[in-house]
């Protein structure tokens, strides 16, 4: 599990340093700041859940963070827009 869970984390990272680079082309942003606020909202999500197994994923604005289960069921959504601040 913990392998899958690398891997979506390197997915979301590889993301969220695309979005990064949209940010920063349209004026603004700093990518460790918003890799770190990614992080803090994925551990949240995942605290919260009492769950390691879920999959990451970014809204296609990079403004919400959607958690799946392997199965595919969503179990969360979370604003992140704070991140791009």
């Amino acid at each position: 599990m913990k392998n899958v869970f690398t891997a979506c984390f390197l997915i979301l990272t590889a993301l969220s340093t695309n979005a990064f680079a949209r940010g920063v082309k349209e004026g603004g942003g700093d990518s460790s700041g918003f890799e770190s606020c990614l992080e803090n909202h994925m551990e949240k999500i995942q605290n919260e859940l009492h769950r390691d197994d879920l999959v990451f994923e970014l809204s296609s604005d990079a403004k919400v963070l959607l958690a799946w289960t392997n199965t595919g069921e969503l179990v969360a959504s979370e604003d992140i827009s704070d991140c791009h601040q």
